[in-house]
């Protein structure tokens, strides 16, 4: 039997499942970049306005993209379970069907540019030496010339956001952003990064509490804080000394508090459509397809350590 053959074989196995698991637990480069940044308060109080920055890069695998173009790309600003609003890449607002775009307010402030750069360099020489001998000639001549067009790209367009909370009930609001490229009816999103994904913890607007007093002949009401409380007090006084019957005169207070009620209301999640994908076949399937390939080539490491040693004995 061919051991060695055999051992080749194994390992060659053992190789292609390696680098098979590689490719699919890998990310593909990205074209465009999609950040968030500059965020001014991740803890804001419903009614508070937030403000923050998008920014869109052209990486160098997407520098050939043309993002600028308002139909082939555009970009879409997600608030967690409260919904999302889709704009231009010029700023406009595409959708306007929901909460999040009734209180959000973009502006562009920066965009994608080249900027062209012109330069030339010319040079000439001549020299002779020995010019009255024949036979001793030394001549030279030069020419340069040189010509270049440089770009100084700017290669990212810059947003920047305010969203008023208004309306928003007290819990964790996601925001992400992602850019949609069409291009030769291939659809691509491209997310922002994990990294800059950020998320707003609203608190619900704190209650005021009102006093009112209204007075009355023989009577006082007075309407306060917690807890509710009802005092009530009577007293006598005696009548003039001219009157035929003794008078008696009567004084009631009465204060009466109310307790405020607070009430928080939980953040209701709404069925969206857009998902955030990755790698091969999805975050999920790729990295539990790629967990079950590097066990393959685990067990099948320790089946070749298992043969070796127990097979390498027997002859065919």
């Amino acid at each position: 039997m061919n051991f060695k053959g055999r051992k080749e074989g194994v390992l060659s196995i053992i190789l292609t499942v390696l680098i098979i698991s590689i490719l699919i637990l890998s990310s593909p480069a990205s074209a465009i970049d999609v950040t968030i940044s500059n965020v001014s308060d991740t803890t804001p109080t419903a009614g508070d306005a937030v403000t923050w920055q998008i920014t869109v890069a052209l990486t160098h695998e997407g520098e050939a993209l043309d993002i600028s173009n308002g139909t082939q790309a555009n970009f879409t600003v997600v608030l967690g379970s409260e919904g999302n609003c889709t704009y231009s890449m010029a700023g406009d607002q595409l959708s306007s069907s929901n909460s999040v775009c009734g209180n959000l307010t973009l502006s562009k402030v920066e965009s994608i540019t080249n900027t062209y750069n012109e330069g030339y360099n010319f040079g000439y020489g001549f020299t002779s030496e020995g010019a009255s001998s024949r036979t001793n000639v030394s001549f030279g001549f030069g020419y340069g010339y040189g010509y270049d067009i440089g770009i100084d790209p700017n290669n990212q367009m810059t947003f920047n956001v305010t969203y008023n909370t208004t309306g928003l009930s007290a819990g964790d609001y996601e925001v992400d952003v992602f850019v949609t490229h069409d291009q030769n009816s291939v659809s691509s999103d491209f997310w922002s990064t994990d990294s800059s994904d950020t998320t707003l913890t609203v608190s619900a607007a704190s209650s005021t509490t009102t006093t009112s007093s209204t007075t009355s002949s023989g009577s006082t009401t007075n309407r306060g804080a917690p807890p509710k409380q009802i005092i009530e007090t009577n007293a006598y006084e005696p009548g003039s000394p001219d009157s035929a019957n003794a008078g008696r005169g009567q004084t009631t207070g009465q204060e009466e508090g109310y307790e405020g009620l607070e009430g928080g209301q939980g953040v209701i999640g709404k069925d969206q459509d857009i998902s955030r994908t990755g790698g091969l076949f999805g975050t999920t399937m790729g990295t539990t397809l790629g967990m079950l390939l590097v066990l393959l080539v685990i067990l099948v490491a320790v089946g070749y350590i298992y043969w070796k040693k127990k097979g390498q004995n027997f002859k065919f």
